[in-house]
């Protein structure tokens, strides 16, 4: 890679379910990103967006939840809610730093494979696991 580049921990991607619910901790050696310009396709080139997530004493012991848009539900809403592409870089921390080191949990939330959608650019219809 060049110089100055780290490598991704979480390569880019979108989440292929309905949504994607993220835990986090408020370590901070990694962090969550997303690209820039959503309608363009190259992730090689684009743009990335840091996801700050809160700071400051209201929420150093509550948990932070980060809401991603699933490809399905994007195509069910034709659309109008996104599915973003998104990646997860390390950053640079004191090893002395007691709260650097960063937890996250994924629930991923899809369908039944038996449910049936109907997709509204199409108008097809077809089963949760067909569509997958």
């Amino acid at each position: 890679g060049s110089k100055g580049y780290m490598r991704p921990l979480v390569a880019a991607h979108t989440d292929v379910g309905v949504i994607t619910v993220l835990l986090y901790d408020s370590g901070k050696c990694a962090t969550l990103q997303r690209v820039a310009d959503a309608s363009k396709a190259d992730h090689k080139t684009e743009d990335w967006v840091n996801i700050n997530l809160p700071a400051g004493p209201y929420c150093n012991d509550e948990p932070i939840f980060v809401v991603n848009v699933g490809d399905c539900l994007s195509e069910l809403t034709g659309g109008s809610l996104r599915s973003t592409l998104h990646r997860v870089l390390p950053q640079t921390c004191k090893k002395d730093d007691s709260d650097a080191a960063r937890s996250c949990l994924a629930l991923f939330v899809g369908l039944e494979p038996s449910a049936s959608l109907t997709l509204p650019q199409s108008g097809e219809n077809m089963t949760y696991e067909e569509w997958r």
